[in-house]
């Protein structure tokens, strides 16, 4: 139903090594850190860069990469936690900047970590009532400068990234089936509480607060539960797994690749071990790039292409978890 055509990967100029973090906080627990997240580099945008931009330059680089007219093009996605303006929506500057024609459709989804895989299933459902042909999707976040210093948790994790690709109708390929749920009673394990409408910026906004694991954080900047969205990664990608082999007969041992939301190493080798994965189906990226939200399976797939394990007419299975919390998992013929 669905075929990724090409992919264009944008990281902003300023590399942030986890060697550079270690002699400015020599303090951590680095050998646990490194354990855990198995991130060696993560990029910050510019001061005056937004993600809005990120996601321009991103967009340009797919259109030089591939020569595409911008007039061919349907829809335009655009997935990420950042709003440019309080209305309209960004996806409006970003067809803005990039040239798009007047008569594209605009998405814009906030959904984070499993944005992407629930903007697949909606272009599916776009080109299964021929409503699209081919879409452009753009994820971008500026999350670092949401991130509180003192969190080891999330301040050597995430990193600024932007990705774009081109996604076209392909009757040649089967519907693609997914699985999904919420759960909405934990919103406030990975929360950034104040700067909207309920919760405005006060005097309190900044003040460093920490929880009963230590992990130091405040109203103004991102907090993650570390321990419950990990056991609750583990406790729904199960459920997932098993609901696509219920409902849509889907063998593991049939498919040729792993893509999981690169949420940590610690994570990601534990999916690997619980569900007997072959390590050489698995397919990661948090090593090069560090947690890049709802950029995190393109840039996967990208290096899946790099790397050589990724390849046309393999079976991969994505999946992801995160804010709300969200989910949601499918099975791609690449």
């Amino acid at each position: 139903m669905l075929k990724i055509v090409d992919i264009a990967v944008y990281q902003p100029d300023k590399v942030i090594t986890i060697n550079d973090l270690e002699k400015e906080k020599p303090e951590w627990d680095w050998h646990k850190i490194k354990n855990a997240i198995g991130v060696q580099k993560i990029t910050k945008a510019a001061d005056d860069e937004y993600a809005v931009d990120m996601g321009a330059k991103a967009a340009n680089l797919l259109f030089q990469k591939t020569s595409i007219n911008k007039n061919d093009i349907d829809f335009l996605f655009f997935i990420s936690l950042n709003n440019h303006f309080i209305i309209p929506s960004p996806a409006f500057e970003l067809a803005r900047i990039i040239g798009l024609k007047g008569n594209v459709g605009i998405n814009y989804n906030n959904l984070g970590c499993s944005g992407f895989l629930n903007v697949l299933m909606l272009i599916q459902g776009l080109f299964a009532t021929n409503q699209a042909k081919r879409v452009l999707v753009v994820t971008s976040t500026n999350v670092r400068k949401y991130l509180h210093p003192n969190s080891q948790g999330t301040f050597l994790l995430f990193s600024d990234i932007a990705t774009a690709l081109i996604i076209d109708k392909d009757e040649t390929k089967k519907p693609m089936p997914f699985v999904y749920g919420s759960n909405a009673n934990f919103l406030s394990d990975i929360i950034i509480k104040d700067g909207a409408e309920r919760h405005l910026y006060s005097e309190s906004s900044y003040k460093q607060k920490t929880d009963k694991y230590g992990t130091a954080y405040s109203d103004a900047t991102l907090y993650m539960n570390s321990v419950n969205t990990f056991n609750a990664t583990i406790s729904k990608t199960r459920m997932m797994l098993n609901e696509l082999n219920s409902k849509y007969d889907v063998d593991l041992d049939k498919i040729d690749n792993f893509i999981f939301h690169q949420s940590s190493l610690l994570t990601l080798t534990f999916l690997q071990k619980k569900f007997n994965i072959p390590k050489e189906k698995m397919i990661n990226s948090i090593e090069k790039y560090g947690n890049t939200i709802e950029s995190s399976i393109p840039i996967t797939i990208q290096e899946g292409l790099k790397e050589k394990k990724l390849k046309r007419g393999n079976k991969i299975l994505l999946s992801v978890f995160g804010i709300g919390y969200s989910w949601i998992s499918t099975v791609m013929e690449f």
